[in-house]
């Protein structure tokens, strides 16, 4: 048999994310050195994986898939204090997952199928015509029949509790663990780009960072902005900003951006930061002291800062302007990122992020 090809096969004609959770979930499980695994514990996995670019990136993962539906129907929040960068994070998130969730209440829903219908590849030929009723009990018994022929991924164990994995499929994991991991990622991004076609960064959406990128060069460019301008004030409250120690903010949140471009980031008072967390800001009372600030800072770098294009030349690409002197046009540029804002904020709000936010007083 040829492993790799094999492989390859367990993710074709997948039009659910079932496949990927199930199966990402078997081979953390392989590399771990687990041979008899638990189902109840691979659903576990399954909604730990699921559960970031589901519920954090309100991805869609299909309309006819169940997986998100689940954090609905059990009323789950992740209500720890530990953040997602923190290297304990996944564990926590299992932790609750384990205490909120009724695996019980959804095992038919997100096993009862995958667990079957991922080892068809292996009986292609005995499957053929039959029945799709029939399909679940007879892959039960050609997969405990022929465990050591036709040399499946593993076998159904008899109380329908377990699988065991094939040694020979064990072996094969342990020794392409890298590859194989990457191969799995880059079909499960595929897969969530698919049903997401208008979402950015869907690379950066399918699990946790450790750490998040630092904003020390955003800081200290907006410090000196800050310092030589004293009249401006956080577009939020009103106040000076030279008067405060501003933060930094995602003017569309970074839960859905995914990135750190310099066109969404503005120094704000901290407390309207941790007031607006992630929801989308009013545009009609915003937007325009955005844009505003954003190319008084950009033309005032312009002629302060020698290093001035490393802040202005990615402009360029992340909002279409057609060099360096379009950027440094004011009606161009406001229109340019007015558009860019909109297009994100509307796409944002589809997915469910909390629109039109107003600091309270």
């Amino acid at each position: 048999m040829n492993y790799a090809v094999m492989f390859s096969r367990l993710l074709g004609n997948t039009t659910n994310s079932y496949k990927y959770l199930f199966l990402n979930s078997i081979i953390e499980r392989i590399i771990q050195g687990e041979e008899l695994i638990s189902i109840d514990e691979l659903i576990i996995d399954m909604l730990v994986f699921a559960w970031y670019p589901s519920q954090y990136f309100k991805l869609s993962f299909g309309l006819q898939d169940q997986v998100g539906n689940v954090f609905e129907e059990q009323s789950f929040i992740y209500n720890s204090s530990i953040p997602i960068t923190s290297a304990s994070f996944t564990n926590q998130l299992r932790l609750e997952i384990i205490k909120y969730i009724d695996i019980r209440a959804i095992r038919k829903k997100l096993a009862d199928y995958v667990q079957y219908r991922l080892l068809t590849p292996f009986f292609s030929e005995e499957l053929r015509g039959k029945k799709d009723q029939v399909k679940n009990g007879l892959i039960w018994d050609l997969a405990d029949s022929h465990f050591k022929v036709n040399l499946p991924l593993y076998k159904i164990t008899q109380d329908k509790k377990s699988i065991v994995v094939n040694l020979s499929w064990r072996n094969f994991i342990k020794a392409n663990s890298s590859i194989l991991r990457h191969y799995q990622k880059l079909e499960w991004i595929s897969y969530l780009q698919k049903n997401n076609p208008n979402i950015p960064a869907i690379i950066y959406k399918t699990e946790p960072p450790i750490q998040r990128s630092s904003l020390a060069k955003t800081q200290k460019y907006w410090e000196k902005f800050v310092q030589e301008n004293t009249d401006e004030k956080c577009i939020y409250t009103g106040k000076h900003l030279i008067t405060l120690k501003p933060s930094i903010d995602h003017f569309l949140p970074w839960s859905f951006v995914c990135h750190d471009r310099l066109w969404n980031l503005i120094p704000v008072c901290p407390i309207s930061n941790s007031s607006k967390g992630n929801n989308l800001p009013s545009l009609d009372k915003y937007l325009s002291p955005f844009m505003e600030q954003q190319f008084k800072a950009l033309s005032f770098t312009k002629i302060h800062q020698k290093d001035w294009k490393q802040f202005a030349a990615p402009l360029v690409q992340d909002l279409g302007f057609s060099d360096l002197n379009e950027v440094f046009n004011e009606v161009r540029f406001e229109m340019r990122l007015r558009q860019a804002i909109q297009n994100q904020y509307s796409l944002a709000n589809q997915l469910g992020f909390s629109s039109g936010w107003i600091l309270q007083n």
